[in-house]
């Protein structure tokens, strides 16, 4: 086990510039692979920072921010420093386990395995992106059938279909501002036939996989279990990581501190047991992380292969009915 890295309580202050810029998830996911495998190949940071400046697929916000890191490295920052205050944001917890792979000499894998979670959660949401294709495209070609053969019909079911979709997008509003709204429409979410198994899964796969990355690190669970509440993607679980943080630091074990919090399945409690009887927590963890991971793709997989033709089922049994009720109506005006 390396040396427990110290990290201030609540995280690092982070000392932002005035103008904060955006880049993708896949473009922080790219760079943290590059850089990886240079630090890996044995270059140093300055000399790595150097080579991936001088790429030429890399946007406009990507080379100043490659920049701007550049020149405070080459000042004689720290590269966790300089990532900290330079213009594009890097979440906490990104973070906290540079400064951990710095103060602990394994810089090269601690961003190797940052750019594997990463780029398995881009995987996971392209997957169920691209599950929305098929019926968005579904519904624009029924919408374009219901103008051309029942243009009296098309106004009304556009207006529900907009109404349904204000719904949709004001449930999401409403997740977003509301803590208690947002952990009762995740418990919900849980409890779901199909969908609650893949949430959960989701979430106990980035718990465990964040959570060894960091222990392996040296950082301290106490303050690993506070970077990871908004980190597992359900606020259910990031509850849970707040209750665990406390029962940490009144003694418990993790293992006790998981059974009180009441949302981990008897497989998530076993590993924590093996891994922290045998010294061998992360590996326990990284175990658990792939089984989990498995699940979400084996789920997902099903998922996507079912909505083409439940989408149809379901478009056809509303056309249906909206060419029924809308014959029904014709020839019951003219008295047949």
């Amino acid at each position: 086990m390396t040396e427990q890295v110290k990290i201030p309580a609540g995280g690092a202050r982070r000392q932002t510039s005035a103008r904060q810029e955006a880049i993708s998830e896949r473009e922080i996911a790219n760079f943290t692979r590059q850089l990886a495998t240079m630090l890996k190949a044995g270059l140093p940071i300055s000399s790595a920072l150097e080579t991936l400046s001088r790429g030429q697929h890399c946007s406009a916000a990507v080379n100043r921010m490659l920049a701007d890191i550049r020149r405070k490295v080459g000042n004689g920052s720290s590269f966790f420093a300089a990532l900290e205050t330079c213009p594009v944001r890097f979440d906490t917890l990104y973070l906290q386990l540079v400064r951990a792979g710095e103060q602990t000499g394994a810089l090269d894998a601690i961003l190797e395995r940052l750019a594997s979670q990463m780029e398995y959660i881009l995987t996971i949401k392209g997957k169920l992106r691209s599950m929305l294709y098929y019926p968005t495209l579904t519904v624009l070609v029924a919408l374009g059938m219901i103008a051309f053969a029942f243009p009296n019909l098309f106004f009304p079911v556009v207006l529900n279909l907009a109404a349904l979709i204000g719904g949709a997008w004001g449930v999401l509003k409403a997740r977003k501002t509301s803590r208690d709204f947002r952990i009762r429409l995740d418990r919900l979410l849980l409890n779901l036939p199909v969908f609650g198994k893949l949430a959960r899964d989701s979430a106990i796969a980035r718990w465990s996989r964040v959570l060894s990355m960091a222990y392996a690190s040296g950082v301290p669970l106490i303050e690993t279990m506070g970077l990871l509440d908004g980190a597992t993607g359900n606020h259910v679980y990031d509850r849970a990581c707040r209750h665990i943080q406390f029962a940490l630091e009144r003694g418990d074990t993790l293992l006790q501190a998981a059974q009180t919090a009441r949302v981990f399945p008897d497989m998530a409690l076993q590993a924590i047991s093996t891994g922290e009887s045998t010294g061998k927590l992360d590996s326990a963890l990284n175990k658990l992380a792939e089984y989990h991971e498995q699940e979400v793709d084996v789920r997902v997989a099903i998922i996507v292969s079912l909505t083409p033709p439940l989408i149809t089922i379901v478009l056809g049994i509303l056309i249906g009915i909206l060419v029924i009720s809308f014959y029904s109506e014709y020839y019951g005006g003219l008295g047949l």
